[in-house]
Formats: structure tokens, sequence, C-alpha cells
């Protein structure tokens, strides 16, 4: 039986430490996206000074959940992202051309 569950991003690292690692060649546009936005939650965590816990209270999603998106274990639901965002007062999730663009090479 093939499986219809998404591979969770973090199985799509060549080398180093997610979020800032490299991507194999065949990772698709979600895993990108994932990756971006992790870049992107690990940012707002720090400009704030808060940590996991205090988001997930502030914004009343389970630290857990957080805490796996991040680490690149699972995708984030647009729910999720939405009440992040919301909490943070900042974008999370990268736009189109930045994630079509990513690892595009220029001509």
């Amino acid at each position: 039986m093939v499986s219809t569950q998404p591979r969770a991003p973090i199985e799509y690292v060549t080398t180093g430490i997610w979020p800032e690692a490299t991507l194999r060649d065949d990772a698709p546009v979600q895993v990108q996206a994932a990756q971006l936005f992790a870049r992107n939650l690990r940012a707002a965590l720090d400009a704030e000074g808060i940590g996991l816990r205090t988001l997930a209270t502030r914004v009343g999603v389970n630290h857990a959940t957080i805490s796996r998106a991040l680490a690149g274990l699972r995708f984030c639901d647009a729910a999720t992202l939405a009440r992040l965002e919301a909490g943070l007062d900042t974008a999370l999730w990268p736009t189109y051309e930045t994630t079509i663009g990513y690892r595009t090479p220029t001509n």
C-alpha cells in the first residue's frame, strides 16, 4: 500500500541542521516553504524575546504543535499559521515568489 501521508519536511535534509540545512534537490515546494516558515518563526520568537510556551499561551495553540512545525517534523496547518501570524503580528509563511524562487537558479 502506498502512503498518502506527506513526508516530514526534515526528511528532505541532506546536510546541516533544520531549518538552516541544505535540502535535497527533489524537495517539493511545500518543504521549501516549511523551511522558510521555520526560519521566520524562529526569527519572530527571537525578536519578541519569547519562548514556545509563551507563544502557545498567547495564541491558544499547543506548544508541542508549534515545536514540531519549528523542528520540521510536521507541516503547519492553516488555522495554526493564522493564529501564529496574528499573535506575532507578522507574516510567517513565505510568499509564492520567495518560495518558488528560493531554489531556482538564475539565468
